[in-house]
C-alpha cells in the first residue's frame, strides 16, 4: 500500500508503490468490467473508499492521498475518460481483527 503523505521515505519508494498500486486497481477494474455483458464508460460517478486496517488507521482526510493510485487506476482501466467525472469521493475507516482482512475497498456508483 501507498505510504502516507506524512512518512518520510526516498522518492523511487513512494513511486514502485504507486506504480503498483495503480497496476493492481487497474487490473481488478477490467476483470469486473469483463463480467458485465454490456459495460459502458461512466459519465458520472459517486465513489466511497473504505480503508480496512489494524492498529492506527489514517485519518479520513488522509486517505484521499493514500488513494490516488488507485483512482489513478480505474481510469487506466477505462471506468471513464478522466477521473474529473467524479462528482463526489466518501472517505471511511474499519478497525479489522486479522491481517489477512486488510484492505482498501472503493465502491464506484453511476452518479
Amino acid at each position: 500500500m501507498m505510504p502516507g503523505a506524512n512518512q518520510r521515505c526516498h522518492w523511487r519508494v513512494r513511486h514502485r508503490a504507486a506504480q503498483h498500486d495503480r497496476y493492481v486497481a487497474a487490473t481488478l477494474a477490467t476483470v469486473e468490467m469483463r463480467k458485465s455483458a454490456s459495460w459502458e464508460r461512466m459519465k458520472g460517478a459517486t465513489l466511497t473508499v473504505t480503508w480496512r486496517g489494524r492498529g492506527r488507521l489514517p485519518d479520513p482526510d488522509n486517505i484521499g492521498g493514500k488513494t490516488k493510485a488507485y483512482i489513478d487506476g480505474l481510469t487506466d482501466a477505462g471506468v471513464w475518460d478522466d477521473d474529473r467525472v467524479v462528482a463526489s469521493i466518501t472517505f471511511r475507516t474499519e478497525r479489522v481483527s486479522t491481517n489477512a482482512e486488510k484492505e482498501v475497498v472503493i465502491e464506484v456508483r453511476r452518479a
